[in-house]
This record gives C-alpha cells, sequence and structure tokens, in this order.
C-alpha cells in the first residue's frame, strides 16, 4: 500500500549534540519535540494494492492539533469521517467513526498509530547498531515493545532530527516484521518538516 502525504511539522530545537545522548535521553528528546503546540496536515490519496495487482484509490485528509498534553483531530477517507486523538504519554490512540463506516480504514490496513506515532511511547527494548537510512540519513535505532499488540517495533529516528522516518513491526517471537512504515521524501524548509510521501507495506492482512 502507498500513501501519498503532505504533512507539516514543527522542527525539532535542539540537533546539537545528538549522538552523545543517551538512549533514554535521546527518546525523550524525540517524544519531547512532539510537544509544542502546532499542527499537522496531511492531504492527498490512499492507494491501495490488493494480489490481484489491482490499484484502489481513496482520497484522504487528516488535520491534527498538536498540544502540549494530548493530540486531537479529523481524519477523512474517502466518505467515512472519524475522529481520532491521543495522550502525549499514551502509547494507543483512539478512532471513533462519526457516522456508520464501512471498514475502509480497516480494509487498507491503516492504524491511528501510524498517522500519531504512537509506538514511540511504547517502553524501550534496546537500541540497536546505528544505521543510514537509504544511504543518506544517519539514523539512531531504537526497538520499543508493544504489550497492547504484543509485538516489537524498531523505529529509526532521525538523529539530526529527532524524527521518526521508518518503523518496523514484529509479532512475538518472529525476525522478519509484517508491517513496515515508512516517510520518504523528507526536509526541511524555513525551520519546518515537510514529507511528500509516505509508504506503509504489510506482509498480510490479518495483523488486527
Amino acid at each position: 500500500m502507498k500513501k501519498l502525504w503532505s504533512i507539516v511539522l514543527v522542527a525539532a530545537a535542539f540537533a546539537a549534540g545528538a549522538a552523545d545522548l543517551s538512549t533514554e535521553d535521546f527518546v525523550a528528546k524525540v517524544r519531547a519535540s512532539r510537544s509544542v503546540e502546532t499542527y499537522a496536515k496531511l492531504t492527498g490519496e490512499l492507494q491501495h494494492r490488493r494480489q490481484n495487482n489491482k490499484a484502489y484509490l481513496f482520497p484522504f485528509y487528516v488535520g491534527l492539533i498538536i498540544q502540549q498534553e494530548q493530540y486531537t483531530g479529523q481524519l477523512i477517507i474517502s466518505d467515512e469521517v472519524y475522529l481520532i486523538g491521543q495522550g502525549r504519554e499514551s502509547c494507543t490512540s483512539t478512532v471513533l467513526p462519526m457516522q456508520k463506516k464501512t471498514d475502509k480504514l480497516d480494509y487498507v490496513g491503516l492504524l491511528a498509530s501510524d498517522l500519531t506515532l504512537s509506538f514511540i511511547y511504547n517502553p524501550i527494548v534496546k537500541e540497536e547498531e546505528k544505521s543510514n537510512l537509504r544511504g543518506v540519513v544517519p539514523c539512531r535505532v531504537i526497538r520499543f515493545k508493544s504489550s497492547e499488540r504484543n509485538e516489537e517495533i524498531r523505529v529509526f529516528i532521525a538523529e539530526n532530527y529527532f524524527f521518526p522516518l521508518k518503523a518496523e513491526f514484529f509479532k512475538s517471537g518472529e525476525d522478519k516484521p509484517y508491517r513496515v512504515l515508512e516517510i520518504v521524501g523528507f526536509e526541511q524548509k524555513n525551520n519546518l518538516y515537510y514529507a511528500s510521501k509516505m509508504l506503509l507495506f504489510s506482509r498480510k492482512r490479518d495483523f488486527f
């Protein structure tokens, strides 16, 4: 599945010295960078391919108000409207349909946590060896544990921007990810972050 999005997020103001921070202090900075009162707007199309290789397109919009204690916002996919929310310290997100839904979110395999990056609030398991994502962006690689979904998430976080660029989701006891979420086309302009495209791959659909 491919999602074409535009996203605006406030830049982190403390890139210097990131390499010298402990794992815990680095993750604290990553979490804190989303505590600035700002907004995020995501618009575009969801492009989803089934096994028959046919592409299904859905108009897509997300507007988020990011406050110090919580996220609140609206998600629209095709003709379905949802309210979404997340507490800043919570590793779970909520999605409330505004009318009877036709399960388009489930159909394309999209989770609220994909939109709010709530996986970074899970307990830390360990830090792994650093990696240059796509051979260009230096990242610290942190593994988190989600007891709610009985999985671990390996997150590639841009070392100089304190922002997650890729997340690999592993079911308990497995060594290959069954879902991969990645932000591509990431850039900084006028102290704002922009991502022109996000990709979501799933090995199989029965992850709910």
